[in-house]
């Protein structure tokens, strides 16, 4: 397995690119160590508790950007908030998606030095039913001005796990259009020359939206991608993730 070197990587926090923003970018997973010795134990023993899920984001300090983008990430009331990191900014690059809740914002540094920012906090369950998912890019951050193919992604077939979890989190950044559908779909070859569409995706305006499906078999259908259609209005700038829950 090839080192991956962090040099190009892309995120995404509801409506707002902090790609230009930050240059350090982690999650970070943990259980509780439940200690239930007793006297006849002789060994401690334990057991495993809660998990978290935990993100940090930061990077250099600007007065316009990002400093009013992070507080607002503070402030957001987004019911399903969403958080994307994408390890390159090409489409089809891994990308890791989950719905933040409590986070918390430092700006600051000493004299001489560069100021900085970071945002950190914590993923919640969300909807969907998991708390993480690991993908990739099917719609890398770009400009859409008509129907546009995304690149397939290739996910793991959940077989029968109903506990298990396909999501895709679009994310609209500029709506200079009307509307335009963000079109789901799936099949069993990266060609997609007989797709299966999963979901839709009306989009009219900046925010962020999630779409979920429930595991199960999908035979040989192992490939996913977004794509655009129906756009009326001039263009919109998004990014659409796709991936399968790794923590439920």
């Amino acid at each position: 397995m090839a080192s991956q070197v962090l040099d190009d990587c892309q995120i995404f926090w509801n409506d707002v690119d902090l790609t230009g923003h930050a240059n350090q970018v982690r999650l970070g997973a943990s259980a509780d160590t439940l200690d239930v010795s007793t006297f006849s134990s002789g060994w401690r023993q334990h057991i495993q508790g809660a998990k978290t899920l935990e993100f940090a984001l930061g990077g250099p300090w600007g007065f316009t950007e990002p400093d009013a983008e992070t507080w607002d990430a503070i402030n957001s009331a987004a019911s399903t908030p969403a958080l994307t990191f994408a390890v390159e900014s090409t489409a089809g690059s891994v990308a890791y998606m989950c719905e933040p809740v409590g986070a918390a914002r430092d700006t600051g540094g000493t004299y001489g030095d560069m100021g900085t920012w970071e945002l950190t906090g914590r993923a919640q369950r969300g909807s969907g039913g998991a708390t993480l998912y690991r993908g990739g890019l099917s719609l890398a951050k770009q400009t859409i001005t008509g129907a546009t193919n995304g690149t397939g992604v290739q996910l793991a077939n959940l077989a029968s796990n109903a506990s298990d979890r396909y999501a895709a989190v679009v994310h609209v950044f500029v709506d200079n259009g009307t509307s335009v559908d963000v079109i789901l779909e799936r099949d069993d070859n990266s060609s997609f020359t007989s797709a299966t569409t999963i979901a839709t995706v009306a989009v009219s305006a900046v925010g962020q939206t999630w779409t979920y499906s429930t595991g199960g078999s999908l035979g040989s259908d192992d490939w996913f991608r977004a794509r655009t259609a129906n756009l009326t209005g001039t263009s919109f700038d998004l990014a659409v993730a796709i991936g399968t829950s790794i923590a439920t």
